[in-house]
Order: C-alpha cells, then structure tokens, then sequence
C-alpha cells in the first residue's frame, strides 16, 4: 500500500490508499496487544530480569513524551527525592511497557496542569526492597461508575471515546497482568474532572549490586577481535536473515555455506564439516529441531557445535532450546551478539585497537560504485530526515529494515551493524538509547561524501 500511495498521482485514489495504511497500522497494534494478552493468560510470557536504573528509565520514557507534552502545554516530572536505592533487578522491556502505557494514558487524557511519576522505595529485607511508583496527572478523570471496568480488556469511560482519544482498552488490562507477573500490583485512584493516581507496586525486589558499583569501574579499552580462520554453516530459510549472518561473519573473514532448510543443510554435511552451525528453528520441509537430532545421531558430524536461532521464543521453549542447542541466539541481534556466541566455540584472539597500526583491519575493503552513492545519499539519507523528525517507533523499524537490506546485500558492514542496533532497542522498548543510535545514522554516511 506504501508503493501504491508514492506510485499514484491521484488524490481520491491516494486518500483512499492512506486510509488503508492508516488502519492497517491500527490493526497491527490491537493484533500486537491481544498477542501480549494471550501469552499472558496462556501462561507464556517469561519475565527476563536483568540489572535497571529505574530513574533513567523514568527519564527516558518522559523524553519519549516530551514533544506531545510541550504541544499539550503540560508539564512532566521525574520526582526521586523519596527514593532510597535506584538500581534494581527487573524486567526492564515488561516494566518500561507498563509505564509507557500508564505515562501515555495520563498524557492522553490531561489537557492542562501536569503529570509527576513519584518514585518510592522501602527496604523488604537487607537486599530487597518495596519500590513503589505513581503516575499522578490532573486530566479528565475516571467516573466512579466507571471505575470497576477500568481493568477490563476492551473497555473504555464514555468520557474516554476511542474514537477522539484512540486505543484499544487493552493497555492497562495487560499492564495490569504484567505487573503480576512481576510480583506486584496496579491500583488506582481517580475523580471525575481532577485528575488520577495511578500505582504500581513491585515487592522484595533484588538490588542491584552491579548498577551500583559501576562508577567504580574502569573503563576497559575497545578489543579487537581476530578469529582462527573457520567455517560456518547457516541454516536459515529466511534470506535476508542469512544475508546478515553471512555479511557479519564474511568481516572476520569466516567462510560460509548457506541452506534454505534441514533437509538441504544434511546434505551439503555430507561433503563439508564446519567449525560452527548457526540453526533456525521454524523452517519448511525439516526444522531445527528434527535437523539437530539427525546431525546428533551421525557419528560423523555429531561434534560440531549448534547455535539455535529464533525470534520467537517464549517461556519454557527458550528454557528447551537452550538444553537442546550448544547456545541460543535470539532475532533480531547486534554484531557484539554474534561475536559473543562466536567466541564460545571458535579461537580468537583481542587486541587494543590503539594498538593496532591505523592500516589494519578484518574487514575486507569495500568497493562503492556510483549507484551504491546515489541510494544512500538521494533514497537513506532523505528518508532518515523525515523520520527522525517525527520518531514514530514504526518508521523507526521500517526504515532500519530498508537499511539494513541494502546494507546486507551490498556489504557496508557499518550501516548493518547500525540497522541491527536499532532493531534491537526498538524490541527492548529501550527508548533512550534507539533515539542516541539513530540519531548517528549521518555520522555513518560521512566517509563515503564524494
């Protein structure tokens, strides 16, 4: 529909193709909310917990709303001055996901005044803690009649018309679960016509002693990575996923053999032994798994090491994967991903790369031709402009697909590396840091000015 709307010239026909467009990507967000609902009540949904500066991601999500809220006239504010610990460990996708809908709610639905998120904590025991956060805002508020539905999928407040405010009802019915899911809870209180105090509740949460004693740290110098030469099989069935896997490894100079499925890759072991498989899971005529068990029981074959790859893994099928395969690579991944699987299984060695002299490199040259220029400089880079202008989160991810096509096919390892990053943060929901990669997309393209 996208092609459509550039390729027609006209305007009935083009307002009719924006319509499709327009309903299209509000159907992929009720499709996007009802999957997160349905793993949540299959019981599917793994919480990842990992180490969370809960300020900065405070922080980070108010500058997400930053622009909506000046345009609206409103104030947004961090408040920690209550907090005793900001580190902790958590879920920090399932808790930004919570927030951002409860901040956005606020947002939606407060037309003037201001919204504080109020950060609270007490200590449970000498390595856990309460933590308490409120989302507090001077909007339109909920009716006590209302109040009980609030929760409810697919419920809105009349007062609350998706049809002018937007949504789905499902945002604080998922919220509401994930926060369970995180050991805690999501209270509210609210009056017609002054506002609501919204709450999220996490128990014995564990400190992060790691967060804490980062400033403590050195900071290490950057390594460069050399690999013994090796080989490597990709079993993808997806060929943009094996171009990116083959560009990444072709600079470090790995040799590469591809196969579009099991069933082929069995054949092409009969006449080769790779130092390393990369694995996809979901594939047509064999899959991963039933071509895992027939290089298993070859005696022939059955040493080499096995990376799992999957983008879709939940709860106990990551646990499976992970007892099947030598390793797990989740999609989308960073170059440093791939290289630290790489690591596990093939000799290397790392040198400082202010030792390095400024000639070398494990990256082949790269030769640039004219029509290579002509789509950075007059299709990327434009383009980039305009989304980095709005930064909606989903021509974010378009545009880094776009460029990380062109990038895979044509081997411009930097801007393939940037694309992945991009995708990465964009799935974490780690809005700070998508923004600070993004924003470097010019910086990239500076070497290759005629």
């Amino acid at each position: 529909s996208e092609l459509l709307l550039e390729k027609n010239t006209n305007e009935d026909y083009k307002q009719y193709i924006s319509g499709i467009i327009s309903g299209g990507k509000s159907l992929q967000g009720i499709i996007s909310d009802i999957l997160d609902l349905s793993k949540i009540e299959a019981k599917k949904l793994v919480i990842l917990n990992e180490h969370v500066d809960i300020v900065e991601l405070c922080d980070e999500i108010t500058q997400l709303f930053a622009f909506t809220a000046k345009d609206k006239g409103i104030q947004i504010i961090v408040n920690s001055n209550s907090l005793i610990h900001r580190y902790f460990i958590l879920d920090e996708a399932r808790l930004r996901q919570i927030l951002l809908n409860l901040i956005g709610n606020s947002l939606k639905f407060t037309f003037e005044g201001k919204i504080e998120i109020q950060l609270i904590n007490s200590p449970s025991d000498k390595d856990h803690d309460n933590i308490m956060i409120k989302v507090l805002d001077t909007g339109i508020g909920i009716a006590f009649e209302q109040q009980d539905k609030v929760f409810t999928p697919f419920q809105q407040d009349p007062e609350q018309d998706n049809r002018v405010f937007g949504g789905t009802g499902l945002g604080l019915s998922i919220s509401k679960r994930l926060a369970e899911l995180m050991n805690g809870s999501i209270s509210f209180e609210s009056e017609a016509k002054k506002g609501s105090i919204f709450t999220l509740k996490l128990s014995n949460v564990e400190r992060s002693k790691r967060l804490a004693n980062t400033s403590n740290l050195k900071i290490e110098p950057l390594k460069k990575v050399c690999f013994k030469k090796a080989s490597v099989l990709i079993v993808e069935d997806n060929e943009n996923n094996r171009t990116v896997i083959k560009t990444f490894l072709i600079s470090f100079n790995f040799e590469t053999k591809e196969a579009v499925n099991g069933a082929e890759a069995i054949e092409i072991l009969k006449n080769y032994h790779p130092d390393l498989i990369f694995m996809d899971i979901q594939m047509p005529v064999m899959d991963g798994y039933e071509t895992f068990k027939n290089i298993r029981d070859n005696h022939l074959i059955n040493d080499i090491p096995i990376i799992a790859l999957t983008a879709g893994a939940i709860g106990n099928t990551i646990e499976k994967l992970q007892n099947t395969f030598n390793s797990l690579l989740l999609k989308p991944f960073s170059k440093n991903d791939l290289v630290n699987e790489l690591k596990k299984f093939i000799p290397y060695t790392e040198t400082d790369e202010s030792d390095l002299p400024a000639s070398e490199s494990t990256t082949p040259s790269l030769e640039i031709n004219s029509e290579h220029l002509d789509f950075i400089f007059n299709i990327l880079y434009p383009r980039w402009k305009e989304t980095a202008i709005l930064l909606s989160n989903d021509e974010i991810e378009e545009f880094a697909l776009n460029a990380k096509d062109f990038a895979a096919k044509n081997n411009f390892f930097d801007i393939l590396e940037w694309s992945n990053s991009v995708l990465l943060y964009s799935k974490k929901f780690n809005i700070r840091q998508l923004y600070e990669v993004y924003n470097k997309f010019p910086s990239l393209l500076n070497k290759y000015q005629k």
